[in-house]
């Protein structure tokens, strides 16, 4: 498939990180600083349980990464070598489908710290790290990207961190650099001095704008230069340019496991490795994010490292507000009241995932072998609505869009009750 120019330059506007660099034509959508004074003023409904057991928490995400390029999800390429050893080893394990809430970083961070969608002043939300923070867990944040200058996204984060760190703060690389966690990383005191911790950990590798070190760059051609240029094929040269970064991100998480261990955090540890959102590879003549609300942009991994033997029931389906729910339950504190996330440690229970998109909404209805995404365009000239019929890892099956169909008109009215 060969994708059209004027698409192409449409998708490098409209980008969240892209337009950071003041590119014409960005719309950027401004939100809302968080306010402090706001907030929820006590955590009384998030409790331990008599199974609360402190354990480090380590949460990497990587920017941009769909699930279906990764060898675990049944991709030809081996764009990861050190999750697969893992992975065969009996060592990590995956949610077979799991989806961002929406196709953007801000938000959807926002969803994953916050064990909800759509947080707004009004409805004060508790993050997990504050949670943590009061139960005596130390909080490093050490990230690529620029956090403090990208859509205000560190505002959300709060000031309740003891160690921050992001891409602008390194002393070697350059800001959208992986290998400058790495640096970062290596600083931070070792566990007997730090004591039980939660790290996140933002990786850049992936997205677009990131850095891919001469080393990494297998696949080719891979040029950056066919974003704007007529020339070659350049759906070949972009997924090519977005697997160097999957074999990059793979080698960062390998030396992330290797200076936890050597400092001592990664025993008594769960990992957690997701993506914030997915990434269009020519689905709908479109490569990159945050324009269409297709099941590639908000398909994401979610892997599991637990050192211990422990039963994750719900290993079929997770989207983003599951996570934090899930990291409480995993170490025996009750999530709040308010959050509407379900921990994956408890059964599959059929459930509707909420997604919003630029202009898109969806909602995912989940019921054990069966997966039905309802989307409608906020637009009426732009599209119709329709329902799309997934297997069990996400992909799609068919599409229906019979407005008298009676599975459709359910979903239709399933949608408006979460609205």
């Amino acid at each position: 498939m060969s994708v059209g120019e004027k698409s192409l330059v449409t998708i490098i506007y409209k980008d969240p990180i892209i337009s950071f660099f003041n590119l014409n034509k960005t719309t950027r959508v401004e939100l809302t600083e968080y306010d402090e004074s706001l907030r929820k003023e006590t955590f009384d409904d998030s409790y331990k349980t008599p199974s609360f057991r402190k354990k480090n928490i380590i949460l990497i995400i990587v920017d941009a990464l769909r699930a279906s390029n990764l060898n675990i999800y049944g991709y030809h390429k081996s764009t990861t070598p050190f999750l697969d050893s893992l992975y065969k080893n009996e060592m990590l394990l995956k949610v077979d489908f799991a989806t961002s809430t929406y196709n953007y970083t801000t938000k959807s961070i926002e969803s994953i710290l916050y064990g909800d969608i759509n947080i707004n002043n009004e409805e004060k939300g508790i993050r997990i790290h504050d949670i943590l923070k009061k139960n005596g867990y130390k909080v490093n944040f050490i990230l690529s990207g620029l956090h403090k200058d990208w859509y205000n996204l560190s505002t959300y984060y709060g000031n309740g961190i003891d160690i921050y760190f992001e891409g602008i703060d390194s002393k070697k690389y350059d800001p959208n650099n992986d290998l400058g966690v790495l640096e970062n990383l290596s600083k931070i005191a070792d566990f007997t001095s730090s004591g039980e911790s939660f790290f996140y950990l933002h990786l850049m590798s992936v997205h677009s704008v990131g850095t891919i070190n001469q080393q990494f760059k297998k696949y080719s051609p891979y040029s950056f230069e066919y974003l704007f240029e007529n020339q070659g094929d350049r759906l070949k040269a972009y997924t090519n340019n977005y697997d160097n970064g999957i074999l990059q991100a793979d080698y960062i998480i390998k030396k992330i496991f290797e200076i936890l261990d050597q400092k001592g955090y990664l025993e008594n540890s769960t990992v957690f490795i997701t993506s914030d959102h997915g990434e269009s590879l020519g689905e709908n003549n479109y490569l990159g994010h945050g324009y269409f609300l297709n099941i590639n942009e908000i398909s994401i991994p979610f892997l599991i490292y637990d050192d211990s033997q422990y039963s994750y029931r719900n290993l079929k389906y997770l989207t983003q507000i599951d996570i934090a729910p899930t990291i409480l339950h995993r170490i025996g504190i009750h999530p709040p009241s308010v959050w509407k996330g379900r921990s994956i440690l408890n059964e599959f229970e059929p459930k509707l995932s909420n997604h919003i998109g630029n202009g898109d909404y969806s909602i995912i209805k989940a019921d054990s072998s069966l997966f039905i995404k309802y989307s409608r365009k906020i637009m009426k000239d732009k599209g119709t609505e329709y329902i799309d019929f997934l297997d069990e890892n996400g992909n799609r099956l068919s599409r229906k869009q019979d407005l008298n169909d009676t599975v459709l008109s359910s979903l239709r009215d399933a949608f408006d009750s979460l609205q």
